[in-house]
């Protein structure tokens, strides 16, 4: 019978050099998959973004509690090798972070960048400055109160704890928020601090678990 034409024929031979002999065509699956995925992000985002327009307060406040209560959970299971988590630990500092972390620096970020509008490097120093030498003092008295007192049993921090505290927030925060000021967008600030604030929580939360 017909063997078909010059061009079939070379269509077979390339074929058959392209495949080792016994494979089997499989389907390209994984570039399939990569990119529902990438879509479903851009959902996301795209509903993220949408929220925070609508409602930046609510949106921010419990990313605020969502990110630390995933903070204080690595914290009792990889830092601390708790056998069983504590969720006492774990409601306090989501609770204190949509009470209090969230609000209270969705507001600041908020006054910042109305009273210190320049843009830039500079503009991103001048915010700097008053961010760490006035409220992160200030701001960690409050979260060190709340914390200590979340037992039930109102109790301030030492000047000693406070001072540790706040030299420990300036390891980490006058770096982060200098180009958190700088280079993010003002709505996303404060989502941007709170991925950062994963390494703070950890933190905090072994001050917690030593009161």
């Amino acid at each position: 019978g017909s063997r078909g034409g010059p061009s079939q024929r070379k269509g077979q031979i390339a074929e058959s050099c392209a495949m080792p002999a016994g494979a089997t065509k499989t389907p390209p699956t994984t570039a399939g998959e990569g990119l529902v995925i990438l879509r479903w992000v851009q959902a996301l985002w795209t509903a993220y973004l949408s929220a925070l327009g609508r409602r930046p307060l609510y949106v921010k406040t419990a990313t605020c509690g969502a990110i630390s209560v995933v903070g204080n959970v690595f914290c009792q299971v990889y830092v601390e090798g708790a056998p069983m988590l504590d969720f006492g630990r774990v409601m306090r500092f989501g609770i204190l972070n949509i009470v209090y972390v969230g609000p209270v620096l969705h507001h600041w970020f908020g006054f910042l960048n109305r009273q210190i509008s320049r843009p830039g490097l500079t503009g991103a120093m001048l915010r700097l400055l008053p961010d760490q030498l006035l409220m992160a003092p200030v701001f960690n008295f409050g979260l060190l109160t709340l914390l200590y007192s979340s037992g039930g049993q109102f109790k301030t921090p030492s000047f000693s704890e406070l001072w540790e505290t706040t030299v420990s927030n300036w390891a980490l925060w006058p770096a982060t928020n200098l180009l958190l000021f700088w280079l993010v967008p003002p709505d996303l600030q404060l989502l941007f601090g709170n991925f950062v604030a994963l390494l703070w929580n950890v933190y905090l939360s072994t001050k917690d678990a030593s009161q």
